[in-house]
């Protein structure tokens, strides 16, 4: 005999679905994921910050057919995600609200805010403070999810950072022809690069930055009062670089510049920079020391690609035992 409850439940699950004057579904399943499904309203939800930048920026609005392939395109990764938090859950990783206030606290020292001011701006954002610590929340969840699987395997030696450096320091044809540009800069980052309206506002206090620079206000001072605290130590020192050793964005940003010039707002893998030409000398850039800015900055570089190849493979494999059925 089958049983009424069940049968009843499933029927009334059958019909949320449905919107009964129309006759029309509203939701359906786009992925099956072990025991999870995942909706196509999830998947547009997961999606909707990426199609309005893309609208913003072609400035009309997608087609059916464009919208359907970004989420193809992003299905994938919501899949990922599904995989990463079926892991902590099975780990029991759990995150109580003192480490979500202790991150807080380090998020506003690092960025030289305060708590009215990361209110402020995640408002502007259109973000509560609540929603934000959920989102706070699920990343320190993974954040230990990668430090129980990946990170504690991880180690970055004195050797390989100069390795990088020695690598990366490509010999110039003539010295007469190759000075050494000693560099400063100010370097503002947002607090989350993967959000458009955190990206925008700091350019605009980079550019609020430059602005200063332009009124005659001394460049250490804008650094102090404008760069992200692990950027200014030693008033923004960055070292003594050839041209041919910067990166095309540094190299492009001062080509034309004299010592004591500065450069315009530059965006960068780090968020927007500010590039000053301290100094321009004969001296090989191997006279020039490397400070301990440069090589824990490469330090991290170096930690953090080894972080991302290592979760790559795990989450490869964790793929792999997985069933997964895409339904989209």
């Amino acid at each position: 005999m089958i049983s009424k409850t069940p049968f009843l439940l499933l029927c009334l699950l059958i019909f949320s679905m449905f919107d009964i004057g129309h006759a029309k579904i509203i939701d359906r399943i786009v992925a099956v994921v072990n025991d999870d499904v995942i909706t196509l309203s999830e998947l547009e939800s997961r999606a909707q910050p990426i199609l309005a930048k893309i609208e913003q920026e072609r400035k009309r609005p997608l087609s059916a057919k464009e919208k359907e392939e970004i989420l193809a395109q992003i299905l994938p990764q919501l899949i990922d995600e599904y995989l990463v938090d079926a892991e902590i859950k099975r780990l029991g990783i759990k995150i109580g609200d003192r480490e979500v206030e202790q991150a807080l606290q380090q998020l506003c020292k690092r960025n030289n805010i305060t708590m009215q001011d990361l209110e402020a701006q995640l408002a502007a954002e259109g973000l509560t403070l609540e929603q934000y610590k959920e989102q706070l929340k699920r990343q320190i969840q993974r954040t230990e999810l990668i430090n129980a699987q990946v990170k504690s395997k991880i180690v970055v030696t004195d050797e390989q950072i100069a390795d990088y450096l020695k690598q990366s320091s490509k010999p110039a044809p003539s010295k007469e022809e190759s000075p050494t540009y000693v560099l400063q800069h100010v370097c503002i980052v947002p607090l989350n690069p993967d959000d458009p309206r955190s990206v925008k506002r700091a350019k605009k206090i980079a550019e609020e930055a430059y602005k200063e620079l332009k009124n005659g206000k001394p460049f250490e001072e804008v650094v102090a009062a404008y760069s992200a605290p692990a950027f200014k130590q030693n008033d923004g020192y960055l070292g003594g670089f050839k041209q041919e050793e910067m990166a095309p964005f540094i190299k492009e940003a001062i080509k034309d510049l004299k010592p004591g010039e500065y450069s315009k707002v530059v965006k960068t893998p780090l968020g927007f920079q500010i590039f000053k030409v301290k100094d321009i000398t004969s001296e090989s850039s191997d006279d020039v020391n490397v400070n301990s800015f440069e090589k824990e900055r490469v330090r991290e570089q170096l930690y953090q690609q080894q972080v991302n190849a290592r979760f790559d493979e795990w989450l490869r494999e964790i793929r792999s035992k997985a069933t997964i059925k895409i339904l989209f």
